[in-house]
């Protein structure tokens, strides 16, 4: 009986000593950081088992001890629950805070910016040079693009909201896209719900059009709602817009750099100094100050309005005061001399045919 015993305690003891070792090694496995140097970068792609993250980490030197490793997933329920996706662990980061976050899918969120005033197909065409996401918009029109976002095929322009979107490693193009369209309609239907009374827009569709064009027509904030009094007011009464920004993005690609009269002459669907009313759709993404603005509008008597050059804009409630403002910001800055010397077409007598027709056809279209 003694012999027994004696074998017991032996194996007791002995048992004792490698529990108290396996112990020991096991906590300092826990504490000791993968690397404390180094930051690890790593992807585990769906499907992939635990099986494969250990190989990759040992492969790559920052685990010595898989068992230990096994046991760690183990007893955290962790060996079939990791998230999928892209990580980055930090200088220090130990397999007990390697685990954890894996399992939160603390991963690794890449942006894209989609920046204010922006067309639909420069959204498109930074978009595909966007790494990380996976692509599947190329080479295919706009009523394809929305009718992967599940949307009707109308035009596209001025439906995603800009802002700067994060994502993970993996997200579709499509995904990004759909984002900032919900974001869009959300911020948009907010904003509408809020609306001033009185305004000559019938739906948000129409608020949206408008907040497309003072997005493009100034950078100042506190002009926009100037810019927007400007445009309501106009359509109350009937007058055309004659915004300029409309008129580029009517021309495309046959923008040159410079309207000129030919330009607006040209009846496109765009062009509003032939046509009455708002363009048919957005001419670009407006910010949300932009549609605030638009929602609204300013309470001066202002019809007209012509850049200084420096970014900003004169404001006139008249024709007579505008005209003024475009003799001095426009006419007496590119023709000064034409500018010092005249007051009107019918004083050009001291100059050629050609520069007087040309002074009067400039006069005639800033007069707008």
């Amino acid at each position: 009986m003694s012999k027994k015993l004696t074998l017991i305690a032996l194996i007791v003891f002995f048992l004792s000593i490698f529990l108290t070792y396996f112990a020991v090694q096991y906590h300092r496995f826990l504490i000791t950081p993968l690397s404390k140097t180094e930051v690890i970068h790593y992807v585990l792609k769906p499907g992939s088992s635990m099986h494969r993250l250990v190989d990759d980490l040992q492969a790559q030197g920052f685990i010595q001890h898989p068992r230990f490793f096994y046991f760690l997933a183990y007893s955290k329920g962790a060996t079939n629950k990791l998230k999928t996706g892209e990580y980055l662990f930090d200088p220090g980061t130990t397999p007990d805070q390697l685990v954890d976050q894996m399992l939160s899918g603390r991963v690794i969120l890449h942006r894209f910016t989609i920046v204010e005033g922006w067309t639909f197909q420069q959204l498109l065409t930074a978009l595909q040079a966007l790494p990380y996401v996976k692509h599947t918009l190329s080479q295919i029109s706009s009523e394809q693009v929305l009718a992967n976002l599940g949307l009707p095929p109308e035009n596209p322009e001025g439906l995603f909201f800009p802002a700067t979107y994060y994502f993970s490693l993996g997200a579709k193009d499509t995904d990004l896209l759909k984002w900032s369209y919900l974001l869009l309609e959300k911020k948009l239907n907010q904003e509408w719900l809020k609306r001033a009374s009185d305004l000559p827009y019938k739906t948000s569709y129409e608020a949206l059009i408008a907040a497309s064009l003072v997005e493009k027509e100034t950078a100042i904030p506190k002009e926009r709602p100037m810019i927007s009094g400007v445009i309501a007011r106009r359509l109350e009464k009937g007058i055309p817009l004659q915004i300029d920004s409309s008129i580029i993005y009517g021309l495309g690609r046959h923008y040159t750099g410079k309207i000129t009269l030919d330009d607006l002459r040209k009846d496109t669907l765009y062009n509003t100094y032939t046509r009455k009313g708002l363009p048919p759709t957005p001419i670009a993404m407006p910010s949300l100050s932009s549609i605030q603005a638009t929602l609204h509008p300013d309470g001066t008597q202002n019809l007209y309005f012509v850049a200084k050059g420096d970014g900003s804009h004169q404001f006139s409630s008249n024709l007579a005061e505008h005209n003024r403002a475009v003799q001095i910001y426009q006419l007496d800055r590119r023709y000064p001399i034409i500018g010092k010397k005249t007051k009107g077409c019918q004083s050009l007598w001291y100059l050629s045919k050609q520069m007087k027709s040309l002074f009067c056809q400039l006069n005639e279209v800033n007069s707008h």
